[in-house]
């Protein structure tokens, strides 16, 4: 039957329209041009290891990297995160700031995920307070809020903060924040939960005076104030060149997270074929998508604070220590069924 015969001709006619058009590319397939995970250890990550080894403390196969030349110890909650003992509690999608590199997506997306004030992601809380409290102390040694905004969540956070300071109280616990909210009350109440240690993420902001007033106020009010923060050229430039680690050590910052950027390979905000990516692949868990710049930056702020005696301990918070973690919390059967990498 010809197409001006059928009864649906102008359904007809736009489904071969649409055949006719170019197809947008599939992006998870690009990443088989990429250069491999191994390629990128081998050319770039180990190279920059080896030529600053009597700096760094290098366990798990050179998979787990920080500075030692500082008058820090890694923070309790990076530890239980290496040891597989660490509870991340996503306390809501809904954030005031919208990152381009997100792992929860953009705007639209996280407006879009389900949000509850009486759960945590796809958790109830009264859920997770079972969990955490039948768990063992050496099953659960850390627990981490994070998002979204958990500023935005205050209510959930500091329930649950005290929760666990009650039934839990050698926990360590820890909070994420791009820092917008975070001034004195707030702080105050997060840190009166028994969460001692908050992380700033202060290029979210672009590193807005704001926020870095917050950062001092932390510092006043916070037992342990660590930056973490994904590596981009924007920050390699306010490290190095704007003298951001100056800036940091002065205001009392004890440790510096450098987190590998990374991306779903379904992440339509990308165009993932280029060689500055490469995907991350580790078993039995998704691949990952990386920048490879995101590791050389990584090291050039190492190399920088090293030079100039900053004293403030970097953690390289790479995709390898996250395989660590993963692999080690997948063993722990208090963890293993949690959440996302």
């Amino acid at each position: 039957m010809a197409v001006s015969e059928d009864p649906l001709g102008h359904v007809t006619m736009k489904l071969l329209d649409y055949l006719k058009k170019p197809k947008r590319p599939d992006k998870t397939k690009e990443t088989k041009v990429m250069l491999d995970r191994n390629d990128v250890l081998e050319k770039y990550v180990r190279p920059m290891q080896d030529r600053l080894k009597d700096h760094l403390v290098r366990l798990d196969n050179h998979m787990s990297v920080w500075t030692n030349n500082s008058s820090q110890e890694l923070s309790r909650g990076c530890q239980s995160c290496r040891e597989g003992t660490w509870l991340c509690i996503f306390v809501g999608p809904k954030c005031d700031l919208d990152c381009v590199y997100c792992p929860q997506g953009g705007k639209f997306q996280k407006d879009s995920m389900w949000d509850h004030d009486r759960a945590f992601s796809d958790w109830w809380i009264d859920d997770v307070k079972l969990i955490v409290e039948d768990a063992p102390d050496d099953k659960i040694k850390g627990i981490s809020y994070s998002g979204g905004e958990p500023f935005l969540y205050l209510d959930k956070v500091v329930e649950m903060g005290s929760f666990v300071r009650e039934k839990k109280p050698n926990c360590y616990q820890w909070i994420y924040t791009n820092g917008v909210l975070a001034d004195r009350t707030n702080l105050t109440k997060v840190c009166n939960a028994n969460i001692e240690e908050i992380r700033f993420h202060i290029s979210a902001s672009n590193f807005a005076d704001k926020v870095m007033d917050h950062l001092k106020i932390a510092r006043e009010i916070f037992p342990r104030v660590t930056i973490e923060i994904p590596v981009t050229q924007k920050v390699k430039t306010w490290m190095i060149d704007k003298d951001g680690l100056k800036i940091l050590e002065r205001i009392g910052v004890e440790q510096l997270n450098l987190a590998e950027i990374f991306y779903y390979p379904n992440d339509q905000r990308q165009d993932f074929n280029s060689d500055r990516y490469y995907p991350f692949t580790q078993f039995p868990f998704p691949p990952l998508i990386s920048e490879v710049k995101s590791r050389v930056y990584t090291y050039d702020i190492i190399e920088a604070a090293i030079n100039r005696n900053i004293d403030i301990l970097i953690n390289d918070c790479s995709l390898e220590r996250r395989g660590v973690q993963m692999l080690r919390r997948s063993l722990n059967p208090y963890l293993s069924f949690w959440g996302k990498f």
